[in-house]
């Protein structure tokens, strides 16, 4: 791989055992407390329950004081605040001392006006017990419906969530006005490496819509910051010579990344979806490179536009537009090439399946191997 200059954030592989499962590779560290783990899991685990809950208690009192919240987003919030109720009512203990429902003391509270201290007391011990443990365990994240992304659907698709909003899943336009791509590159030809590009920046976005369980175009700054992290293309201006160099940087960057926190598992995934996006099952067969690529230009755009109108490092604004004008020519380029394309979808599937082996194979090498020498020590 070619780069120029620039730090992707990616941290060498650690060799110590996980201090929390003693099982797997420990590839992480805790900002709080310092100790080493391998996954999600083991830092929402029971050893480590104490800091993670006090880490998630501090999002989640940040993002509520720092953010505008719809009044969607409210009916949802106080959804799954009164489902976590009810899941936790057969083991809380009644009494005569028991004060109204959850559902009836939240019920006036406005979480715009309301302080995030004001609406965390106003549950009960017990149920931010079953707060603190829902959301240590992951049971949490359960509660919010899960995003069906547009590349899984043969046509819109309108989903009501139990809150009554309607989230509509439908294929994102191209770009209009597009120029043919020989007047955008010198002697009317592009490099042939450019497809590889096309693979490390699918790869970025899919992952980063997944990551945002469909609300990257709500949060395009942020969303689109995790897109330059996770390509190395638009973020760093590498370059591959070869698919499978192109999908396993973009799969390591999100491994290792401790601010992305994602198993290995859910990074090898998302190929899948990638192999998707190049050339969707029969019977449609098509290829919808150019329209996510499109919808990417138009996060990365927007992003650069809002750092713009308050005044944010110009720096990042540079990068952002930088990557938008980068994707604009991918876009160009998907458009004309949609049979090569749909021809990559088959080395993707590949790579899927190799990565998918590797990644069990290297656990249970893991788990084996801490065995083994657990059995040594006690003989």
């Amino acid at each position: 791989m070619q780069s120029g200059e620039g730090n992707l954030g990616l941290e060498p592989r650690q060799t110590a055992t996980c201090s929390l499962c003693l099982v797997q590779f420990a590839k992480y560290t805790c900002p709080r407390c310092n100790v080493q783990y391998c996954s999600l899991g083991c830092y929402k685990s029971e050893k480590h329950a104490q800091c993670s809950e006090d880490f998630y208690r501090e999002c989640f009192m940040t993002e509520l004081q720092s953010q505008k919240i719809s009044t969607a987003e409210k009916s949802k919030m106080m959804e799954i605040l009164r489902r976590a109720g009810e899941e936790g009512m057969e083991e809380e203990e009644g009494g005569e001392g028991e004060c109204a429902t959850l559902e009836e003391r939240l019920a006036g509270v406005d979480l715009d006006a309301e302080s995030p201290e004001a609406v965390w007391n106003k549950l009960s011990r017990s149920e931010q017990e079953q707060f603190r443990a829902a959301m240590a365990s992951g049971h949490l994240s359960s509660l919010i419906p899960l995003h069906t992304p547009w590349w899984r659907v043969v046509k819109p698709v309108v989903v009501i969530d139990k809150t009554g909003e309607a989230d509509v899943v439908s294929v994102p336009d191209i770009l209009p006005n597009l120029p043919p791509l020989g007047t955008l590159v010198k002697d009317g030809k592009a490099s042939p490496l450019v497809r590889y590009s096309v693979l490390n920046v699918l790869y970025a976005y899919a992952f980063t819509v997944r990551l945002y369980n469909g609300e990257h175009r709500d949060l395009p700054v942020d969303a689109a910051q995790t897109v330059l992290r996770v390509s190395s293309c638009l973020s760093d201006n590498a370059s591959y010579s070869m698919a499978g160099e192109a999908i396993t940087h973009a799969v390591t960057t999100v491994q290792q990344s401790k601010e992305l926190a994602r198993s290995g598992e859910v990074a090898v995934s998302v190929l899948e979806d990638v192999s998707l996006i190049l050339c969707s099952p029969r019977p449609l067969s098509r290829c919808s490179a150019p329209h996510a690529l499109s919808d990417l230009q138009r996060l990365l755009s927007s992003a650069a536009d809002e750092l713009h109108s308050v005044k944010e490092s110009k720096k990042d604004i540079k990068l952002l537009k930088m990557g938008s004008k980068k994707v604009y020519f991918l876009t160009v380029w998907a458009l004309e090439n949609v049979v090569e394309l749909q021809c990559l979808a088959r080395l993707v599937d590949i790579e899927h399946e190799a990565s998918r082996k590797t990644w069990k194979a290297a656990r249970t090498h893991c788990r084996k191997s801490t065995n083994s020498k657990l059995v040594t020590e006690i003989l």
